[in-house]
């Protein structure tokens, strides 16, 4: 399976778990990015936290158990799903 994913990250990669910055930082260095031109794309506030403390936007979806209401404070943008995410980047432009 790893040759259909560039990059895996979980709890147990080495990284440390959310709400750490650990998994987000190995993913953006891996890609050669600079955390601030990513985006964490999240259900959770622990996703959001993780996102803010590795310097990336945080974008909430509607797809865990957290309501729009709970992480608005924490995200850039809240969608119902991830499905809206290409629709949203289009507005970034």
């Amino acid at each position: 399976m790893d040759d259909l994913f560039g990059f895996v990250a979980g709890y147990d990669s080495g990284w440390g778990g959310k709400p750490g910055p650990g998994q987000l930082l190995a993913f953006a260095e891996s890609a050669g990015l600079d955390p601030a031109d990513c985006a964490m794309v999240g259900d959770s506030l622990h996703d959001l936290a993780a996102a803010r403390a590795a310097g990336m936007r945080g974008i909430g979806v509607l797809t865990g158990v957290a309501g729009r209401e709970t992480l608005a404070p924490a995200a850039e943008v809240v969608l119902e799903s991830i499905a809206t995410l290409p629709d949203w980047i289009a507005t970034c432009s």
